[in-house]
């Protein structure tokens, strides 16, 4: 049977910039044309996991399974190439840019924060064993809340660097914090001035950036993993954050004080559905859904406060979902016993009523979604199909009694 493989993580971009990754393919479109970019050089052996651009839109980071991190460039026209490409040690979670965009951030499952100069070619093969580590037993800083400061005394001897035995096959990176949990996700303040990670340990932690060795606080009340964080300028001070404890949580980043919990699903002490934030707009309104469910539901944070904006249920489970600049959510979602992948285009109102957009609304939008129906296109057996779509679960890849 011929599924579509689904984007394990899609985002969009300046000058109407638009990344996906499927499976191992990376893609890359413009939504003003629908033309697809000509993407040269090494191409990604595993599932890519994540996809940052620039604040410009001139270069875009990639990584993912197969324990790489890339860096693009464009070069001219509809032409991008690989600037640099990087082997390390483990499985990348996350991977983005500093504010100043001089600076590649990422973040593997062993647990450690890398940086290297975002401009710099791939390092040679006689560098790979001068990897730099830095290590601090600096305590947390001043600023946070004396309670959120005697909150994380414990969670400090789990996620600072003091003690930890270092990856050394990161070729040409500086280690610059560490978790001793997998970190499941990461994102930068808006303000660039705080890298905010997070763990299989639940743990939030706020880092002052680029000495990251510096705790700022940490964010601590989630009973399971945290699946994914989010801030945005539209959020100002506010971290949204998911979990496989069922809640969806707001946070002031700040201080670390926890504004407000939703639980999404079967309440305590029924055993809870993972939560997955799936992106916030420029509007401040915040996408998500519940793992193995069709529908996605939308909130607001206002007043320190998550207010229900309502839901849209789609063709099939959601893996994952951008806004574009109009506003308008990109939803890449699969179901195992369904025949390919939907790519949803979803439009809302001021009075938050959700619909799927009409291929004659904007035709070069369609023409994106087509491309990305044949080249993604592949044959595999259905047992093949789902033990794929099980690994871009998070409750599988981090929940306790899953074993991850």
């Amino acid at each position: 049977m011929t599924h579509q493989i689904p984007a394990a993580t899609m985002v969009h971009g300046p000058s109407s910039l638009f990344a996906l990754g499927c499976g191992s393919s990376l893609y890359l479109f413009s939504c003003s044309t629908g033309q697809q970019m000509e993407l040269t050089g090494e191409k990604h052996t595993g599932i890519i996991r994540s996809i940052n651009f620039n604040s410009k839109g001139s270069m875009f980071v990639s990584a993912g399974d197969d324990k790489s991190v890339k860096v693009w460039k464009h070069d001219k026209g509809h032409h991008w190439s690989c600037l640099s490409s990087r082997k390390i040690g483990k499985k990348t979670t996350a991977a983005l840019f500093s504010h100043d965009d001089e600076t590649v951030v990422f973040s593997d499952k062993f647990g450690d924060v890398y940086s290297f100069p975002a401009q710099s070619p791939s390092p040679s093969s006689s560098s790979s064993s001068t990897t730099t580590t830095t290590t601090s037993s600096s305590s947390p800083s001043s600023s946070s809340s004396s309670s959120t400061t005697t909150a994380a005394d414990s969670a400090t001897d789990k996620s600072n660097d003091k003690g930890k035995v270092k990856n050394k096959d990161t070729e040409g990176s500086q280690n610059i914090m560490g978790h001793y949990a997998s970190i499941t996700d990461m994102t930068m303040t808006p303000d660039g001035k705080y890298l905010i990670t997070a763990d299989k340990d639940e743990h939030i932690r706020v880092s002052h950036f680029p000495h990251a060795f510096d705790i700022s606080c940490y964010c601590l009340s989630h009973k399971e993993f945290v699946s994914r964080i989010f801030t945005a300028h539209s959020l100002k001070d506010n971290l949204i954050s998911g979990s496989g404890d069922g809640s969806l949580r707001l946070w002031n980043w700040t201080n670390g004080h926890l504004l407000d919990t939703v639980f999404i699903g079967p309440l305590p002490p029924a055993d809870p559905v993972t939560v997955v934030p799936l992106a916030v707009s420029n509007h401040g309104l915040i996408a998500a859904h519940l793992e193995g469910s069709p529908k996605v539901l939308f909130y607001r944070a206002v007043n320190g406060k998550l207010e229900v904006k309502g839901s849209i249920d789609l063709p099939a489970v959601p893996v994952s979902c951008s806004f574009d600049q109009h506003n308008w959510i990109w939803v890449s979602s699969a179901k195992a016993d369904q025949q390919g992948t939907h790519l949803s285009i979803i439009t809302y109102s001021n009075e938050y009523e959700y619909t799927l957009l009409h291929p004659d609304v904007n035709p070069s939008l369609f023409k994106i979604m087509e491309q990305i129906g044949e080249t993604t296109s592949s044959k595999v057996a259905a047992s093949e199909y789902t033990n794929m779509l099980q690994e871009l679960s998070k409750t599988a890849q981090y929940k306790k009694h899953a074993g991850a």
